[in-house]
């Protein structure tokens, strides 16, 4: 049987592993609040550091030519006449439409233009399919890496020949002329209300 002595020795025993271990949950608590406390500071730092980077205010160049609401003037020839009719043309290079009224009208324009009697804009969109985006961006990345004149004869070129297809990369006669640059995946255009960036 146990003496007095012995249980007060069992039970100072057992009080003390009651304590070491209270002190050890204690010490776990705490590192795992700091834990926790540190990763959430950090959540929050790789937030705010993203909405910075992604919401951060660079300046947009605007090639030469581009007008406020992303249409692109025809370099003419002569300045237009200050009663001179200004003509904007909306067009998919992908649009059968499109392409029979450059054919009819087309070089009737530009002559216009170049005699100063109208003002010319072409405001590319994308209005047939998703397909249309394609060429519209190639024309984007022609106008500013090679400016407007070469926009135009890469415009002329992808609205003549036969119908397009959703294939036009793949025709000789919608190739866009050498530049000497090529185009970058920073180049885009925004087909809502036809504004260029």
């Amino acid at each position: 049987m146990a003496t007095k002595k012995q249980k007060r020795e069992r039970l100072a025993r057992a009080e003390a592993e009651r304590r070491e271990h209270e002190q050890f949950e204690k010490r776990r608590r705490t590192v795992r609040t700091v834990v926790i406390a540190v990763a959430a500071v950090a959540a929050v730092a790789v937030v705010v550091f993203l909405i910075s980077w992604l919401n951060k205010d660079e300046p947009v160049v605007t090639p030469d030519g581009v007008t406020a609401q992303g249409g692109v003037l025809y370099p003419a020839a002569n300045q237009a006449s200050g009663d001179a009719v200004e003509v904007v043309v909306y067009e998919d290079p992908l649009c059968p439409h499109c392409r029979d009224f450059e054919t009819e009208h087309g070089e009737f324009l530009q002559e216009a233009a170049d005699r100063g009697d109208i003002t010319l804009e072409y405001r590319p969109i994308a209005l047939i399919s998703d397909d249309s985006v394609a060429p519209v961006n190639a024309m984007a990345c022609v106008l500013d890496g090679a400016g407007r004149k070469v926009f135009v004869d890469f415009h002329d070129r992808m609205f003549a020949g036969s119908t397009p297809t959703p294939g036009w990369r793949t025709s000789p006669s919608s190739r866009a002329p050498t530049t000497g640059r090529s185009p970058t995946a920073s180049t885009t255009v925004r087909t809502t209300a036809g504004s260029t960036r």
